[in-house]
């Protein structure tokens, strides 16, 4: 088995390895840049039966004939951090690389000396906890290491929203960026393999701040204080009105958001919304009486909800449209107290990276935060149920009352914060008409996943669709 094969085969079996269930004509090396003895980075591309690219970013430790992943080794990680650290440039191996001129780079933020401080002594390195595409390392309470695995041509918008909001704005509930490392060719546009960011302190995410709430709200049976809630609809707030600050940098300059913008919305709901309509018609066994209840209720006002959104978000809505989140919720926000930050700015990972850095309305991560209320309200109560499933009903409208409140209560920071934004239409219609939209939208969208992966949750996307109709 040569050096390609090998890597495939490792990267087969990695968690973040995406194509998984699809079928792979072939895997390329297209770079390998040696970093240090028996320590390689390597761009592979696979190439799929169905006509699909990707390209993965795979450092791997060569030992006695075997590879394995290099973020599973200490002395790995601390040469990852020093080529960013050191601001270096390691030129890729001539015989394997397709890419000419291509070689990594260390980079620094504006901030990086500020960010490393004074030398200290040899701090521990830990693997962080990860999402399902991209890895993550701790060093000591100074750094942290992402590291991206799935790759493409182009600035990752974590990196660039990170280094923007950095470097450019007053913005400060964000871990400040330190510094990157890319990919650079010239035969292609930079790629971002890893971002390197200071290591905030904090409680955890608000995923599990959340459900912790819903749980006391169902055993003291009543929702409890909402002031923290508010305060993330303030802080999020601070970080739409600092995207749509007037920059002579194009990629962050707000945009009008058109009329063609708001048709080409509406038939993008539409095209998910018929997708939604047809895998409906013919739901999962695994779905209880309830649920194709919900299932056929929608089938039936389906027609008329999409009618709906598209008299509604007809004609200019005055408005405009800026860099976004792009897949915000509660995992994306660390508690620090009562207060939070924001980090992962990558966008939605299955989208392209035109879609993750195109403009948009910044109602769409408004709307990401107001499902992600709903899942916690939901999952609260199915875990607080687990071994009482006849008082799930009882305490349904309970863990709906927090939903609404938790809602309400980020709205009302939001709102209040963002007064007189350009960014939101004048027209109170028009802003929860758009809002309205950005909401059926996210729900839309987990319908198909929940049919996928979990169809006893279907309850929740629909119940937020429904009520909207």
């Amino acid at each position: 088995m040569d050096f390609t094969e090998r890597l495939r085969a490792l990267l087969a079996v990695q968690r973040w390895f995406a194509g998984k269930a699809r079928a792979i004509i072939s895997a390329d090396l297209i770079a390998t840049v040696l970093l240090e003895k028996d320590l390689l980075a390597n761009l592979l591309r696979i190439t799929y039966a169905d006509g699909g690219e990707e390209t993965y970013f795979l450092p791997v430790v060569v030992e006695a004939d075997q590879l394995r992943d290099a973020l599973c080794d200490e002395g790995a990680c601390r040469r990852l951090l020093e080529v960013i650290t050191q601001g270096e440039v390691a030129p890729a191996t001539a015989p394997a690389t397709r890419l000419e001129g291509g070689a990594i780079w260390g980079v620094h933020s504006a901030l990086f000396d500020a960010l490393r401080g004074e030398p200290r002594e040899r701090e521990p390195v830990r693997a962080a906890s990860h999402d399902q595409s991209n890895s993550a390392i701790v060093f000591g309470t100074r750094f942290f290491l992402k590291v991206f695995r799935k790759v493409e041509p182009g600035l990752n918008p974590d990196y660039e929203i990170a280094r923007y909001l950095t470097e450019r704005t007053s913005f400060a509930r964000l871990p400040r960026l330190a510094g990157a490392m890319e990919f650079r060719s010239t035969a292609c546009p930079a790629m971002t393999l890893a971002t390197l960011q200071e290591r905030v302190p904090n409680d955890g995410d608000a995923w599990q701040a959340m459900l912790r709430d819903v749980r006391s709200t169902l055993e003291l049976a009543r929702p409890q204080a909402m002031d923290r809630i508010e305060r993330l609809g303030i802080r999020t707030a601070e970080l739409h009105m600092a995207l749509a600050n007037a920059t002579d940098n194009p990629a962050f300059a707000p945009e009008s958001l058109t009329s063609d913008d708001c048709r080409l919305l509406a038939a993008r709901l539409r095209r998910t919304a018929e997708n939604v309509f047809q895998l409906l018609r013919q739901p999962p066994e695994a779905v209880d009486s309830a649920i194709a209840a919900q299932a056929s209720e929608l089938l039936a006002r389906g027609p008329a909800l999409l009618n709906k959104f598209s008299n509604t978000l007809a004609g200019e809505p005055h408005c405009t449209k800026t860099r976004i989140h792009g897949d915000y919720h509660l995992g994306q926000v660390l508690c620090q107290g009562d207060d939070f930050m924001i980090l992962d700015f990558e966008g939605e990972p299955a989208r392209s990276l035109a879609e993750r850095t195109a403009k948009e309305s910044p109602l769409k991560d408004v709307a990401g935060m107001l499902r992600s209320f709903s899942y916690a309200a939901y999952a609260g109560l199915f875990a607080f149920t687990e071994d009482d499933r006849a008082g799930f009903a009882r305490l349904e409208p309970l863990a709906r009352s927090w939903q609404q409140q938790a809602s309400a209560a980020f709205l009302r920071g939001y709102f209040a914060s963002t007064q007189g934004a350009s960014f939101l239409p004048p027209d109170k219609r028009r802003l929860t008409a758009l809002l309205d939209f950005f909401i059926v939208e996210k729900a839309l969208y987990e319908v198909l996943y929940e049919l996928n992966h979990r169809p006893p949750w279907l309850r929740i996307p629909l119940a937020g669709i429904l009520a909207l109709a």
